[in-house]
């Protein structure tokens, strides 16, 4: 038996894959639903998901599996993203002719003087994130559409983020690309966007439902709170659920963020553990969702927000993902505010919040507040690891001991300590099931 610690994306990855293998598996989540952080919500008359889910092209077996799972509840949508700025919609990934055409040519001249002078010179090797951008991009235009963003996305000095956290961000700015753009124009520009991806009709949270209903509820246990996992000489012996109910066990699968693993291990971790993985940071978000008296707010996936005076970083409306998300005449909006526990943000009332997201919003020139119909709130913990070079030591260290516990294997984006897609989950799931059958 496979037991699995944890009912998001990962998880139930494990449990699908398992079930798919004829392995026995029973899934153990602490809430009163699945899903974690990637659900969708039924809110009066509009659905919206818990984050600006996609199934990416990106891994062609996790793309089969999901259309096996889903089935004629999938579809393709084609709606790249844009970045915001001072008024304008700006391609994502950014295209070069695309600024040519929408940048101020105060700007553009500085950025241009920026990338000849640093092309003339030799690259040294990029050390973090904001040297990665500015060796990318130039300072003025790295400033302009990334590095602001990124500080209110991560929340720490872009001199101690991991290069890593620019993911695919860093594409498109080159003289080829630009060459290819003003020669062929639009055709040419749309190949490098990333707006192609496959969506379930009813939300993200529709996969999730299909895989539990394909395991069987008899194997999926919610509101079922570990509160310690136990292992003796080096070996898993079994974890216990709020309430006192003990499972022995010899062999584990968890997806729990990798800091609540470690303060659950009975015996407990060395002091030395313990102390390093509460310095891995995880980036909480509050979202707003708003509901729109108009029938489109914009024709893009994800809207991102680079401007240092807006407290949010992205906006993402759910009904260009599946027309089933909102009513025909009407539309939603999810408003993303990344933020620590510490922070303003996340000490802020429901009402105080939504009321400043209004402002922001009418401020910004993006809607007027008698368009909004009703507005509402949601609370995601451990939504991003903050991938930090001063805690990269403390990672190691504490993977390391895990690694030595055997029959423990941790699978997922807060176990791994490690930004990941649903791709990713599945693909990283299926390798696992197939290594123990």
């Amino acid at each position: 038996m496979m037991h699995v610690l944890g009912g998001g994306p990962a998880g139930l990855a494990v449990l699908y894959y398992a079930h798919r293998a004829g392995m026995p598996a029973r899934m153990y989540e602490a809430a009163s639903f699945i899903g974690g952080n990637a659900r969708t919500i039924e809110w009066g008359d509009f659905r919206y998901d818990s984050g600006a889910h996609r199934l990416h092209h990106k891994d062609e077996e996790s793309l089969r599996d999901f259309l096996t799972i889903l089935g004629d509840e999938v579809h393709v949508v084609d709606a790249p993203s844009q970045i915001y700025l001072d008024g304008h919609f700006l391609d994502f990934p950014l295209s070069p002719l695309d600024l040519l055409r929408k940048l101020p040519k105060p700007l553009l001249f500085t950025i241009a003087r920026e990338n000849l002078s640093r092309r003339a010179q030799s690259a040294a090797a990029p050390d973090s994130f904001e040297s990665r951008a500015v060796a990318a991009y130039g300072p003025t235009l790295a400033n302009t559409v990334l590095l602001n963003y990124s500080r209110k996305l991560w929340g720490v000095e872009l001199s101690d983020l991991d290069p890593a956290a620019a993911g695919g961000r860093l594409k498109g700015l080159d003289l080829k690309t630009f060459l290819l753009e003003g020669l062929r124009g639009a055709p040419a520009r749309t190949r490098h966007l990333d707006g192609s991806f496959h969506y379930p009709r009813l939300g993200i949270g529709q996969l999730f439902d299909c895989i539990a209903a394909q395991a069987g509820a008899e194997n999926i246990q919610l509101n079922a709170r570990v509160t310690a996992i136990e292992h003796k000489d080096n070996q898993i012996g079994g974890f216990e659920l709020e309430g006192g109910e003990h499972i022995t066990c010899h062999e584990l699968c968890s997806t729990l963020p990798l800091g609540l693993m470690i303060q659950l291990l009975r015996p407990a971790a060395p002091e030395v553990i313990r102390a390093a993985a509460a310095r891995l940071m995880f980036r909480h978000i509050r979202l707003v969702v708003l509901a729109l008296d108009r029938s489109s707010f914009t024709s893009n996936a994800s809207v991102y927000v680079p401007d240092a005076g807006a407290s949010f970083t992205r906006i993402y409306e759910p009904k260009n993902r599946s027309a089933a998300m909102a009513p025909a005449d009407k539309t939603a909006i999810v408003v993303e505010f990344p933020c620590f526990s510490h922070e303003l943000i996340w000490r802020m009332s429901d009402d105080e919040l939504m009321a400043g997201c209004r402002r922001q919003l009418e401020d910004m020139g993006l809607l007027h507040s008698t368009e909004i119909l009703d507005a509402c709130e949601l609370r995601l913990f451990n939504a991003y690891p903050v991938p930090q070079l001063s805690t990269q030591r403390d990672l190691r260290a504490v993977r390391d001991y895990l690694t030595g516990i055997r029959g423990l294997h941790i699978i997922g984006r807060g176990a791994e300590f490690r930004y990941t897609h649903i791709h990713d989950l599945f693909k990283s799931a299926r390798e696992f099931i197939s290594g123990r059958v």
